[in-house]
């Protein structure tokens, strides 16, 4: 492991630029973003950067289909914001902000076309949705996709292209739906994956050792005309 300095941090992501090198991004424990990047493909890294933010408490970073990167924070007053590069593998532009309302986490994934879609997990405990209208373009309204007291989510992309989103409800069970089509619409309904059995689970995490195999006595008489063991 390398040192890569820093105090008190409280996150940190990582993203690959357009051209190859990696990108690290931290909430400090002044709850602002720093970044720091290499300076070459495989080689070595620059210093942190401010990159801004206020009270910050949770970030995320996709690629644009252009190459560009963005980042994606929940403020302080539980509200997103994003901010991108100005150009692949440059500088970053201004921070803006994406609405939302006592948002408690926030995924983002791109459609097979390269437009980004971002989910967050809303404060009444149902998941939201937004994208990209159209590649490297600006988002649109945020829509209900759906859930009731969703605890936790995860987003994903299948060999179709299709996104699929897995949840956690409220009663422990795991739920999931994915678009009909790659980059299409929304299903209404979501499939239950259901929870591994509690005893399942405790046998797993506190298997007892195996018993002992059992004492066999046995005895071994010699012929004393043969000398063979029977």
């Amino acid at each position: 492991y390398k040192n890569f300095d820093g105090s008190q941090l409280r996150m940190i992501t990582a993203a690959t630029n357009q051209d190859g090198r990696n990108e690290l991004f931290a909430i400090g424990g002044d709850k602002a973003i720093y970044h720091r990047w290499q300076t070459s493909v495989d080689g070595g890294w620059g210093g942190w950067q401010l990159l801004g933010g206020r009270d910050i408490r949770s970030i995320t970073t996709a690629l644009n289909a252009d190459g560009r990167l963005e980042v994606f924070a929940i403020g302080g007053n539980n509200v997103i914001y994003n901010i991108a590069q100005v150009t692949a593998n440059g500088s970053f532009g201004n921070w803006q902000t994406l609405g939302g309302q006592d948002i408690r986490q926030i995924a983002v994934i791109p459609n097979t076309d390269g437009r980004l879609e971002l989910f967050a997990l809303g404060g009444d405990e149902v998941v939201y949705h937004t994208w990209q209208l159209v590649p490297n373009g600006s988002f649109g309204n945020w829509a209900r996709l759906g859930g009731s007291k969703i605890k936790a989510m995860s987003a994903v992309k299948d060999r179709q292209g299709r996104l699929n989103m897995f949840v956690i409800g409220g009663n422990g069970s795991v739920y999931y739906k994915f678009q009909v089509s790659a980059g299409g619409s929304w299903p209404e309904e979501w499939n239950n994956l259901g929870m591994p059995p509690a005893d399942a689970v405790s046998s797993i995490l506190f298997r007892p050792d195996p018993p002992p195999p059992p004492k066999i006595n046995v005895s071994f008489k010699t012929d004393p005309l043969s000398g063979y063991i029977n």
